[in-house]
């Protein structure tokens, strides 16, 4: 997949959702060959950094950060869309320390249960469902796993497979 088509697909996904967990997408600028998306911009960075700066986190706020992930991937899943590269990167922090997922490049509409993927490859490993590993049929469980890696390397502070 092309940066062209993860863009659009972004723009695509973010034009429909509206959910206090997800990034907010303002306006799409098209501009000679350059398309520039302008975002809420969210002032914590991402939730990668925070845990690299303070180690594991507490209990409470490991608590408050997954409530508001996955009452973000839920409002995804119930709108038939796949994240597919959900990782502390792809998890950003406002001013307040409350979570938004973003980076929905490579997302996927499903249609009905299921949905086939023929870029196995896209996400990224270390957070990736061992079926993302071959192409074939995929359904929001990819999700669920990599949300479990994400707790996991929150109540750590460590690199998954590092």
């Amino acid at each position: 997949m092309d940066m062209e088509e993860k863009v659009r697909r972004e723009i695509k996904i973010l034009r429909l959702f509206r959910h206090p967990h997800i990034i907010k997408l303002y306006e799409v600028v098209e501009a000679k060959e350059n398309v520039y998306l302008v975002m809420e911009h969210l002032r914590g960075g991402e939730l990668f950094d925070y845990i690299v700066k303070h180690g594991k986190l507490k209990e409470e706020d490991a608590r408050r950060f997954f409530q508001q992930i996955i009452s973000g991937v839920d409002y995804c899943h119930r709108h038939n869309v796949v994240h597919r590269d959900l990782k502390s990167q792809n998890v950003l922090l406002d001013s307040n320390m409350r979570a938004k997922v973003c980076d929905f490049g490579i997302a996927k509409f499903k249609d009905k249960t299921l949905l086939t993927t023929v870029n196995s490859q896209a996400g990224t490993p270390a957070y990736m469902a061992p079926e993302l590993f071959a192409a074939g049929e995929i359904s929001e469980k990819v999700d669920v796993f990599s949300y479990g890696v994400l707790l996991w390397e929150c109540f750590t502070g460590c690199v998954p497979w590092g």
